[in-house]
């Protein structure tokens, strides 16, 4: 049984009730026993603006997140929520201002449309959510050292994890001079050097694929080589120290952690200090759903959400 629209109560033996909502389904066995199939969360853990896209950090997955419409939808709306961006099979959660879903692990795309006259129009807020059985607890990289390549014509690639290094290029036939020429997105850089090795300092390279060869006293060297540079995406960004999950909390929260270079951090609008060691460290109230999301964003990254909850 299907909850298409507005809401009832499933009858079961022994007298049992469920109380069903738009979007939540069940089943009713020969016996008279219901079984909750999908169900939406009377809670929520955190709340964000719908078409807002983020990643959720849970220790316990699933989250109940709740979505809010901030007057984008006069009359009330519905979230579809579905793995498909083409919203083929859609989870549906109905509402006046919010709607309240869960998120279990995975990627997922929603949409918020206005409900008019008993009908939904088109998506006025899109958005895509990222979930992650994560407690924010893996060490932190290390900065990495220099990375030794050649110019020999062969392809290279670096992987960074925190900022990206500085790259040592080696050449042959030392005793002479050398300019390194390094090109990328149509812009040229050239480093000179009496040494068989040209260091370029990581502040001045960025994430993409270069090419690059060597002029030798004046004359160009015939092998051109490509070096490429990513981030990797599995290295942690952040790091969590307290509260840990589980955690009762008692008057504030005492929230500390670290991250890398680039992020900045809030819990509920409120920002926290990064200092100089990229730490941070702030007592917050405690929070208005059922966990502690520490809002945590970066140019780059995107916005993560780290959770906490006291049981």
């Amino acid at each position: 049984i299907t909850m298409l629209r507005g809401g009832s109560k499933l009858g079961g033996a022994s007298g049992a009730e469920l109380a069903m909502r738009r979007g939540e389904s069940a089943t009713l066995t020969r016996g008279g026993a219901i079984r909750v199939i999908e169900a939406i969360p009377s809670h929520f853990d955190f709340r964000v603006g719908a078409g807002e896209s983020l990643t959720i950090h849970d220790p316990r997955p699933p989250s109940a997140v709740q979505l809010q419409f901030d007057g984008k939808c006069p009359g009330g709306g519905i979230i579809e929520v579905d793995r498909d961006g083409r919203f083929r099979t859609a989870k549906v959660s109905a509402g006046t201002d919010f709607a309240n879903i869960y998120v279990p692990a995975g990627s997922w795309s929603y949409r918020l449309r206005c409900t008019t006259n008993g009908a939904e129009g088109n998506a006025v807020a899109t958005g895509r959510i990222a979930a992650l059985r994560d407690d924010g607890r893996r060490p932190l990289p290390r900065n990495q050292g220099v990375n030794d390549i050649d110019a020999d014509g062969r392809n290279y690639r670096i992987s960074y994890q925190s900022a990206i290094p500085s790259v040592a290029v080696h050449v042959r036939n030392p005793g002479a001079r050398h300019r390194l020429h390094l090109a990328a997105g149509g812009k040229e850089q050239t480093f000179d050097s009496s040494t068989a090795t040209i260091t370029v300092p990581g502040a001045q390279l960025r994430e993409g694929t270069y090419t690059y060869w060597i002029d030798r006293d004046g004359a160009k060297q015939d092998k051109v080589s490509t070096l490429i540079i990513d981030f990797d995406q599995t290295a942690p960004q952040v790091y969590i120290e307290s509260p840990s999950n589980g955690q009762p909390w008692s008057g504030d929260i005492d929230v500390r952690g670290a991250v890398l270079p680039g992020w900045s951090a809030d819990v509920e609008a409120v920002a926290i200090p990064i200092d100089k060691q990229r730490r941070f460290a702030a007592k917050v109230s405690a929070p208005a759903g059922q966990a502690l999301a520490i809002r945590l964003s970066h140019p780059q990254r995107g916005v993560h959400y780290y959770l906490r909850r006291q049981r």
